[in-house]
């Protein structure tokens, strides 16, 4: 399961809750397929003025967090994201590090590495601006820079994770300590998408086209280790989501915190 987007007005909408408002450090992860080599399109939008953004741009990653007096901004210079591939894309962000911001890829066929090359890479001036709005995942919050392909999961993190946690996390995604939105698009069709993390961060989608694709082949019981539980198996969803949700990164079923 997947949802693939059409480079239009096709989105996901995550109402702004406290648990997503204003992190510093943070980690997006990503699962996806770019089809099309399109401009700026949109994987995370979250804010009003789109404090932080993770963008796709022929095929460079592209990361911004907006701050006080001025913004970082980091662009890859090698072909981060290929069209018609499965990519794995983490954003890291710390403004109390040196470099403040990271930009990691990898594939189902090669391990996650840091960019190799940036063309961009600019730490910016002061702290990241107060934001609360909502976040929009494929899109922007006007709806006017679509992904164009697949999303397959979509993770948000409170910390600045390591590239060895990333490395971790690329065959085995699963809630990791300080996860704040969780989402597996396509896990309940087109219809409103749950957000495993607990946080309650679920999302509406919206859009003319937006349809359930096939989900990014990592294999079963992908994401769910020693559980032995996937969708693909024909489990129950129900039973699954709550399974899925007292998993952790340290083995044992638990409370998310």
């Amino acid at each position: 399961m997947a949802l693939a987007f059409n480079e239009t007005d096709d989105r996901i909408a995550v109402t702004a809750a406290v648990s997503i408002n204003d992190l510093d450090p943070f980690t997006y992860l990503a699962w996806l397929s770019h089809d099309t080599s399109g401009s700026f399109d949109r994987v995370i939008a979250k804010g009003a003025n789109e404090e932080k953004d993770l963008r796709l741009h022929n095929p460079e990653i592209q990361f911004a967090v907006l701050q006080t007096t001025n913004p970082l901004s980091y662009i890859t210079s090698d072909t981060a994201a290929p069209t018609g591939v499965w990519t794995c894309i983490a954003a890291t962000y710390d403004n109390g590090a040196t470099p403040r911001a990271h930009i990691y890829h990898g594939s189902l066929t090669a391990i996650v590495i840091e960019a190799a090359s940036y063309s961009t890479s600019d730490d910016g001036i002061g702290t990241p601006t107060t934001e609360s709005g909502n976040m929009t995942i494929g899109n922007r919050l006007d709806f006017t820079r679509g992904m164009d392909g697949r999303i397959a999961i979509i993770q948000v993190v409170d910390r600045a994770l390591t590239l060895a946690e990333i490395r971790s996390w690329q065959f085995r995604p699963r809630f990791l300590s300080g996860t704040k939105l969780l989402h597996y698009p396509g896990l309940n069709g087109t219809g409103t998408q749950p957000d495993l993390s607990g946080n309650n961060n679920s999302g509406t989608t919206g859009g003319t086209n937006i349809a359930v694709a096939a989900h990014v082949p990592l294999g079963p019981p992908f994401g769910f280790d020693d559980l032995g539980i996937a969708l693909a198996a024909g489990g129950d969803p129900d039973y699954e989501q709550v399974a899925f949700r007292f998993r952790n990164d340290d083995g044992p079923l638990t409370e998310p915190v």
